[in-house]
């Protein structure tokens, strides 16, 4: 069965931002898919136990959360504040608002530093088995069907002199909202607790899934490292290695090693060549390597460790960024005059990092079965119109919008026609 599909693609220069615009959605007929994301992350910057650290949260929600609605973060057992939040009176007031300071919220699209302006005193809380409650009041709607409000990003900066657990180990973190009252529970963290030296990691290309060389510098201790002795660098993060380690596309100090492997985690990294006391260390994975950053935003990190001396090295932490571009919206919209008619509508936001380039090629994959539709920005004027015919039954597919080496995709829904 086929039935014509008009899709009508407009493209739209806004300062330093693009938006391919396809009509405005038709929500009341269709919805978009959400995220397949898990409902809370957590990450805490450095990973050490009894330090007041930088914590990043983010929280996909999946309903609409109204102004004055409340948030909670709960922490885990033995963290606590440095100083002491006071019993009662100005000084208790001061304290707490200069937690809420210290904390930024942002979407997608934007940050709110000064969101702490209307919004009231957070309420903390201590409780039986040790772990700590901040709860908070949202000064503005969050509606996850209106693009960018389909994540909400918490970064708590280490003036809020939250600390960690004193004992390492792994840790997690809930949340609850006043709609969404079932707690979340975060990832897995696991807290070091341990004496670093610094480590300088380097990532040239640090957005959401995209190729990336990586560089790591730092200081040997006072060991020589001798031919054949290794070196580790550990990881935490979901970072994606490839599958077939190639040992001549990595060098340390400018020389292949013996042999690399990777499992879990963990690189192993057999040295060719000595490695005086004190000299610099540069391991460097090139492009070619095939190194993947995460897919999505999150802060990686390594910890070197050397058979040879029982120091360990941490690396600064590099924020792995949302791309920008990401598909707002999809829906469909059916001509009262004629059900077999329908206007596929389509949004899709670009990164003001990455715009299509005039006389690029750009490809769009409605997931029907039909080859993708191609053609080049200059195809793409303000104000142009695209019409062909699409087979299309009820279903879930999925959109898939391609160019340079980018690749963005989202689900949607055809529905029964009534």
């Amino acid at each position: 069965m086929r039935k014509n599909f008009k899709i009508v693609f407009t493209l739209v220069f806004i300062q330093l931002f693009l938006t391919l615009l396809v009509w405005s959605p038709a929500s009341d007929i269709v919805k978009s898919a959400q995220e397949n994301e898990a409902p809370f992350k957590a990450e805490i910057v450095p990973p050490l136990s009894n330090i007041s650290a930088t914590y990043h949260f983010t929280f996909f929600p999946h309903k609409k959360h109204l102004i004055a609605d409340w948030f909670k973060i709960r922490f885990p057992a033995g963290t606590h504040f440095d100083p002491p939040i006071p019993e009662a009176g100005r000084d208790r007031d001061y304290r707490l608002k200069s937690i809420l300071k210290s904390m930024v919220l942002s979407n997608r699209d934007q940050s709110f530093e000064k969101w702490w302006r209307c919004s009231g005193l957070p309420v903390v809380a201590f409780n039986e088995d040790e772990t700590m409650d901040l709860r908070f009041i949202l000064p503005f709607e969050i509606d996850p069907e209106k693009a960018p409000w389909d994540q909400l990003n918490i970064t708590i900066s280490p003036e809020a002199g939250i600390v960690t657990p004193p004992d390492k180990g792994e840790v997690v973190f809930q949340f609850q909202s006043e709609v969404e009252l079932d707690y979340k529970t975060s990832n897995l963290i696991i807290l070091y607790q341990e004496d670093f030296e610094f480590a300088e990691l380097r990532v040239d290309n640090a957005y959401v899934t995209h190729y990336a060389t990586y560089t790591v510098q730092y200081t040997n201790g006072a060991q020589e490292l001798k031919p054949g002795q290794r070196i580790f660098l550990e990881t935490t993060s979901s970072i994606n290695f490839p599958q077939s380690i190639v040992t001549k596309k990595v060098w340390v100090n400018g020389v292949w090693p013996n042999y690399i492997e990777y499992d879990n985690g963990l690189f192993t990294i057999e040295l060719a060549e000595s490695i005086l006391p004190h000299e610099e260390i540069l391991i460097h994975f090139g492009e070619d390597f095939g190194i993947t950053n995460p897919e999505t935003s999150e802060h990686i990190y390594f910890i070197i460790r050397h058979e040879a001396e029982p120091k360990a090295y941490l690396t600064n932490n590099i924020e792995i960024k949302m791309f920008d571009t990401y598909i707002r919206n999809i829906s469909l919209y059916y001509d009262s005059s004629d059900k077999n008619v329908a206007y596929f509508l389509v949004s899709i936001h670009f990164s003001s990092r990455d715009l299509p380039i005039t006389d690029e090629e750009i490809e769009l994959d409605l997931g029907l079965g039909e080859e993708p539709y191609k053609s080049t920005t200059t195809a793409l004027t303000y104000q142009s119109f695209i019409l062909f015919d699409i087979p299309a039954l009820p279903g879930t597919y999925t959109l898939t919008f391609s160019w340079k080496d980018n690749s963005i995709s989202k689900e949607y829904k055809i529905p029964e026609l009534n």
